[in-house]
C-alpha cells in the first residue's frame, strides 16, 4: 500500500524563522514553538559553543543570534540553534 500523506499542519511544511534576537531564551523558545518548530537547541556565545538546552538558569539570558537566520524558510523538524549571551540576562544589570 502507498504511504499515507502527511497530515495538514505537520512538521513537513516549511516555516519562516521569526525574529527572536533580543528576546529572552525562554521567550524565544515559546515564539519558535508557537510557529511550529520542535527541535530547538540553546548554546552560549563562547568559543566552545557550550550547549545549555533545558538549563533554566539561562532562561532569561538574551538571544543574540539564531541559526538558520531569521527569515529563513525551513521544515518544522529542522534544528534551530539559539545563541544566548553568556554574560547577562534580559533586564538584569
Amino acid at each position: 500500500m502507498a504511504r499515507p500523506e502527511p497530515l495538514p499542519g505537520s512538521h513537513t511544511a516549511t516555516i519562516t524563522v521569526p525574529s527572536v534576537t533580543g528576546k529572552s531564551v525562554v521567550g524565544a523558545i515559546e515564539t519558535l514553538e508557537q510557529v511550529g518548530f520542535v527541535n530547538i537547541k540553546v548554546v552560549l556565545d563562547s568559543v566552545t559553543g557550550t550547549e545549555v538546552t533545558g538549563d533554566s538558569k539561562y532562561d532569561n539570558h538574551q538571544v543574540i543570534g539564531v541559526n538558520p537566520g531569521e527569515g529563513s524558510s525551513v521544515v518544522g523538524t529542522a534544528e534551530i540553534i539559539l545563541i544566548a549571551d553568556s554574560k547577562s540576562g534580559v533586564g538584569s544589570g
